[in-house]
């Protein structure tokens, strides 16, 4: 999935509201380098995860009717994987 169809999903979810989606490179020297997706919706909160569908997929867990995060709750993360 690349950033034009996260955000189309993203905005599907937001049903025209609010939404957030961001993406991250890290390079932590030496070839080793990872990518972090980010995406958020108001009163579900940030989800992220080195691939869109794996973050998409814990906000729509959550929004399925799952423990939804507060905003003041640390970011539910996924393990990192080089690009």
């Amino acid at each position: 999935m690349n950033m034009a169809e996260a955000k189309q999903r993203l905005m599907e979810l937001a049903e025209g509201g609010f939404h957030t989606l961001e993406y991250e490179i890290k390079d932590h020297g030496k070839g080793n380098v990872s990518q972090e997706c980010t995406v958020y919706l108001p009163k579900h909160g940030h989800f992220k995860a080195a691939h869109w569908e794996n973050a998409l997929a814990q906000l729509e867990a959550a929004m399925d009717g799952k423990a939804a995060i507060s905003e003041d709750l640390p970011i539910s993360t996924a393990d990192e994987l080089p690009i």
